[in-house]
């Protein structure tokens, strides 16, 4: 079963300049590989096709029962690689190919219900309206092609709706609308900014019609901003990404109270001093990252005023003064809500001696160098007004607020022992998809640097959580294979069946992420 797009993943040949001269796709190379499962079980009677420009290739080949697949003759050179199978999302990747044996690829799928958070008989619908696209864009019918990619739209993940855009972009492209075209594959990089395919085709698209300055622009906004801070102006509603508050309502009314040591219960927090690691300067030193960035997008960043912020706080009230043994959760929403209502987590922090703090008003809109800051701002505050075993301070968050806890427990280890991210992580170097061949999620922010390694590496405690049908699932095993690989010593991946990207997690799920973090 075809999920996705031969074409629109390889080149806008309607609107780019094309000047290859034509060629045989034959020659003396090889390709081989196997194609797993979800559960990186071989996976038998998947399809494999592969193409070189457009030169074509060969005739597509299946998986045997261990997996397996193996193509002769092909020419050397870059060539696109499509892999499908039922019930499955569709891997689209390049690989270079040289004369004689390449080495032999490893694609993992994933199955389609990780994408589309929707039930199976639904499932089948949208992968329906997917497959009428791409037969009428075969047909040369963009008009009616794009209309049916984009009732799918609304049911698929993220990287999904990002790939679905780039045949949107073909559909527009077709009809020589520049305009069209340029505007699907920016909403398909505000989705899946990492992609290195729709970055190329962006470029290219505009690069071909005299506009490569405005994609170089463009670029880099994205990559300074941050992809939700283009949600808004590109006119996006994603599935749980909420939109920057205009009227500064959360869930709970409470009234703001001003700092006071030991008070226990749920209160919101206005917080009396800043962290001294929370300035600017220490945010640029830590993350590689240049004040020419910075004010490019923010001309007026500089110190966060705390008068404006509040943040949510849990202390049970089994807490006394000068009691050991006390930990706390700094948590990063992706929302406007920093707090934990479920009566089961409260009571796990309970049980686990664990004090909760999480910043309101700094979801994923918010600009990345003040939700570091805010969460440096709460644990600082928190250590000066409870009694806390600085071995057990965490920082965590979910989705969006999942990767700012990389951050926090990577760049600031002598805040931060640890780190829980709920569906969300990223790293500082390039890690490859084992989904999509010849494409990488690229570095976050620098590599911590080598003085921090004790620390980062050898006692810090890192815990990653997903869900079996989570669209983030294959990125957060994969990452936390790659800190194991890369010498974290204290790594723990946990999957909830049945939950997806939304599920919230229960106090059950809590207490064991929390005995993880504790594990010496």
């Amino acid at each position: 079963m075809r999920v996705l797009f031969l074409a629109a993943v390889t080149s806008l040949v309607m609107c780019l300049p094309n000047d290859a001269a034509a060629q045989s796709w034959a020659g003396q190379g090889r390709l081989s590989g196997v194609v797993l499962d979800e559960h990186e079980e071989p996976l038998e009677g998947a399809e494999v096709r592969v193409s070189l420009g457009d030169h074509g290739g060969p005739p597509a080949v299946s998986t045997n029962r261990k997996g397996r697949w193996s193509m002769l003759g092909l020419a050397s050179g870059r060539w696109s690689l499509v892999v499908s199978a039922d019930g499955y999302l569709q891997s689209d990747g390049v690989v270079d190919v040289a004369p004689g044996p390449s080495g032999r690829l490893r694609v993992v799928l994933r199955p389609l219900s990780e994408a589309t958070g929707i039930f199976a008989e639904q499932a089948q619908s949208v992968l329906g309206w997917i497959q009428r696209g791409n037969s009428l864009l075969e047909q040369g019918k963009p008009l009616e092609a794009r209309a049916e990619y984009e009732k799918s739209l609304p049911h698929l993940g993220e990287s999904q709706k990002a790939e679905v855009l780039q045949a949107v972009a073909r559909t527009h492209a077709l009809e020589r609308n520049l305009d069209g075209a340029s505007s699907a594959l920016r909403k398909a990089l505000v989705y899946a900014p990492d992609d290195d395919t729709t970055r190329q085709l962006f470029t290219s698209l505009l690069a071909g019609f005299g506009r490569g300055d405005e994609a170089a622009e463009w670029l880099v906004r994205l990559d300074t901003e941050g992809a939700e801070a283009l949600r808004e102006e590109m006119g996006l509603v994603p599935g749980t990404t909420i939109q920057a508050p205009t009227d500064r309502a959360l869930p709970v009314d409470l009234p703001v109270l001003d700092a006071e040591a030991h008070r226990t219960g749920t209160y919101r927090l206005r917080i009396d001093g800043p962290s001294p690691l929370g300035s600017l300067d220490a945010f640029l030193e830590r993350t590689g990252k240049e004040r020419s960035q910075i004010e490019a997008v923010n001309p007026g960043a500089g110190p966060i005023d705390l008068a404006e912020e509040s943040f949510e706080v849990f202390v049970p009230e089994g807490y006394e003064p000068g009691a050991s043994g006390w930990g706390l959760m700094v948590w990063v929403s992706p929302g406007n809500y920093g707090g934990l209502q479920r009566p089961d987590n409260l009571a796990t922090l309970a049980d686990k001696r664990m004090i909760w703090i999480g910043a309101n008003w700094a979801g994923n809109y918010r600009k990345v160098w003040d939700r570091v800051r805010l969460a440096l701002h709460a644990a600082h505050a928190m250590a000066k007004l409870y009694d806390l075993d600085s071995s057990r301070i965490y920082a965590a968050g979910y989705s969006g607020g999942g990767r700012m806890a990389t951050w926090l427990s990577m760049l600031y280890p002598e805040v931060f022992h640890g780190g829980f991210f709920v569906k969300g992580v990223d790293y500082y170097e390039n890690v490859a998809m084992p989904d999509k061949p010849g494409a990488h999620w690229p570095a976050a922010f620098g590599e911590p640097p080598r003085s921090t390694w004790p620390q980062v590496k050898e006692r810090n405690r890192y815990v990653f959580f997903t869900g079996e049908n989570d669209f983030n699932r294959l990125q957060t095993k994969t990452f936390a294979r790659r800190y194991e690989d890369d010498g974290f010593r204290h790594v723990h991946y946990l999957e909830e069946p049945g939950a997806n990207h939304y599920t919230a997690f229960g106090g059950e799920i809590l207490s064991q992420v929390i005995d993880m973090l504790d594990d010496r």
